[in-house]
């Protein structure tokens, strides 16, 4: 108060305040250092990297692990830092996961991949590095024909779903009996970027008891969604499966195609794609993935619709 009698003035307090971010500075930049010198890898489940900004560590990494490594460093260690502050700074201010193993990862790029890993001359690592590069090109091209959206297009994605054992029991003794499976067959129209939904998407199914599993059960469901599409405006239609031999990959389905293509007169063109191995993700396993996530939430399934 003698202060403000003399000045009229209140003199700044020095309590209180920021005291602690100079304190800190040093580990926290440390910490910073050591987090952004780590090498992300993109997540092999992830369709697009640009569809998310999240970046992902190998799986056989945590927290704690990352932690030990930061430590490992006599720098580091000096500093202090804590788990539960390091793990703070991850989580907060980063936007990193870790990944899960992968389990349906193509043949041809883990080959190339570990050849890559082991081989010593520089010129063979070269034309393998090549090799990959040209691989991923053809499935990136893929993938491309996939999103495609030209005027006057209609692509239509078609596959099986993985075979649907019936009766669906908790009883353990029902695991170890003969079972009828259920197949479903789908068909999703439209690029793959666009949401799945009642009007693109078309479902076929029986029992093993009714039709056998064949090529012939995939021409006639794929002529008959041929025939019953929306052909306003449409000159030119892609069909797309993956190359099983005994189902989409034979000459049933060309002679199915050929035949249609005879009694349509405004469609010019039709295509038949099939992936390269090992990268052949479509619509259609989104469709079943989502099938599959409501079937393990019921307990009892007796039979079918």
């Amino acid at each position: 108060m003698k202060i403000f009698y003399e000045t009229g003035e209140f003199p700044q307090e020095a309590r209180g305040g920021d005291r602690k971010s100079k304190l800190y500075a040093a580990k926290k930049e440390s910490v910073h250092r050591f987090i952004e010198s780590l090498k992300c890898i993109e997540s092999h489940y992830c369709r697009k990297s640009k569809y998310s900004d999240r970046k992902y560590l190998t799986c056989d990494l945590n927290i704690t692990k990352l932690y030990r490594m930061y430590k490992s460093d006599p720098q580091n260690a000096q500093l202090g830092v804590k788990l539960s502050y390091f793990r703070n700074i991850f989580n907060t201010e980063y936007n990193i996961g870790f990944g899960i193993p992968q389990t349906d990862v193509c043949s041809k790029c883990l080959e190339l991949r570990e050849k890559i890993k082991r081989e010593q001359d520089e010129n063979k690592k070269k034309v393998l590095m090549t090799e990959k590069r040209v691989h991923s090109m053809r499935a990136k091209s893929f993938f491309e024909n996939l999103r495609d959206t030209t005027p006057g297009l209609k692509i239509i994605f078609f596959d099986f779903q993985k075979n649907l054992p019936l009766p669906k029991v908790p009883d353990q003794s029902c695991y170890y009996s003969r079972q009828l499976y259920f197949y479903n067959f789908a068909a999703v129209e439209g690029s793959s970027k666009l949401p799945l939904c009642k009007d693109r998407v078309f479902s076929y199914y029986c029992t093993e008891n009714e039709f056998a599993k064949n090529a012939n059960l995939v021409a006639s469901a794929v002529y008959d969604r041929l025939c019953k599409t929306d052909k306003t405006g449409i000159t030119k239609i892609r069909l797309v499966a993956d190359g099983c031999g005994g189902q989409n990959k034979n000459c049933i389905l060309i002679g199915m195609c050929s035949k249609w293509l005879l009694e349509i007169l405004n469609i010019k063109v039709l295509e038949v794609i099939f992936p390269v191995t090992g990268h052949s993700f479509m619509p259609a396993d989104r469709l079943f993935g989502v099938i599959e996530k409501k079937l393990r939430l019921i307990e009892v399934i007796l039979h079918s619709l």
